[in-house]
């Protein structure tokens, strides 16, 4: 039996943190292997430990029993765990490395194909449990809920969070899933996201359900962090600081916020800011309504000498939604000064 593996542009799918869908297609004489998935999947969400045997689950559906999964790991080894199930792996790490990239394999009669890997990072163990489990896990029976957030594992205010929730072998219409301390709605254009909203506290709680043969039960629930978005740079005319010429600020005078490396697409809104600059020996401070500098006050700007320093302090800024509106559950925040020269 022979068989080929043949990939598309199109046939690596990041699910989540944890899991990677890959699309393969193997044609033999006697065989044929339809869209198979392959997950990968840590116990501890996408995180292994250092100084414990870590627990990884690799599933690879649609391909025939005889086909052997082949894993390896750089920086540490990886085995078959031998009191569990099929897919079962146990995975050790030597180094003090940050992250780590599991790679599937499969082997077929004499072949070793790829079929994909996913990374995880790699941390100490939990200050204060040095008997720490990793073993734990949230099942219940024989079904297990994936609970992943699709861009990081944190959960930011004021932000449309996408998470992706699965329980293998159950339909995503007979799944249901809650959170505490804000909203999760379906994402409605793909089976099994949904949108997480959150609020105030630090934590939290994605609860998950499922109904098998007519019974509706938990399996499992999921602890996320809470944080605020960070806070924008504050800009005008192009520039964060420094040297700035008095035209280029007067044909450019809007305080515009700006997100760096940061995985969302935010936009944020300045409501007021102090505006300061000195004329003579008088060090003149404006407090400005709105995101912009008004023409009297750029007028008097355009009269200082090059070199002249002008400051705009105490910004303070809102985040909008998709409308353009101010952002619910997220308060007003101040970012930081700017300082430009006259060139």
């Amino acid at each position: 039996m022979r068989f080929s593996f043949k990939f598309a542009s199109s046939a690596l799918v990041i699910c989540s943190l944890l899991t990677v869908l890959v699309t393969l297609t193997a044609v033999g004489q006697s065989a044929e292997i339809d869209e198979p998935c392959m997950s990968v999947v840590a116990t501890k969400m996408n995180i292994l430990y250092r100084g414990v045997v870590n627990p990884v689950q690799i599933n690879l559906s649609g391909i025939p029993d005889d086909v052997q999964i082949v894993p390896s790991v750089s920086d540490g080894r990886i085995w078959q765990d031998s009191n569990a199930g099929k897919g079962a792996f146990l995975v050790e790490i030597f180094s003090q490395v940050s992250s780590i990239d599991i790679n599937v394999n499969v082997r077929i009669e004499r072949n070793v194909k790829r079929v994909g890997s996913v990374n995880f990072r790699v941390i100490g163990l939990p200050a204060g449990q040095s008997n720490y489990n990793p073993f734990e896990s949230e099942n219940t029976g024989n079904l297990s809920a994936i609970v992943s957030p699709i861009k990081m594992n944190v959960l930011y205010r004021g932000v449309k969070n996408p998470i992706s929730i699965s329980v293998p072998g159950v339909s995503a219409g007979l799944v249901k899933a809650s959170i505490t301390g804000g909203t999760l709605t379906p994402d409605g254009r793909e089976n099994g996201v949904y949108i997480a909203e959150v609020y105030g506290g630090s934590e939290a709680i994605v609860h998950v359900s499922a109904e098998t043969n007519g019974a509706v039960r938990s399996v499992g629930k999921f602890s996320f962090r809470v944080k605020d978005v960070p806070p924008p740079i504050a800009t005008i005319a192009g520039i964060e600081e420094g040297l700035v010429s008095q035209d280029r600020l007067s044909a450019a005078p809007t305080v515009i916020p700006k997100m760096k490396n940061f995985d969302f697409e935010l936009f944020f809104k300045v409501t007021k800011f102090d505006l300061v600059f000195q004329v003579g020996t008088d060090l003149i401070t404006k407090q400005i309504l709105g995101s912009s500098i008004p023409p009297n006050d750029l007028d008097q700007i355009n009269r200082l000498k090059h070199g002249a320093r002008v400051y705009v302090e105490n910004i303070t800024a809102i985040m909008l939604d998709e409308n353009n509106r101010p952002a619910s559950g997220v308060t007003p925040i101040r970012l930081s000064p700017l300082s430009l020269k006259i060139r």
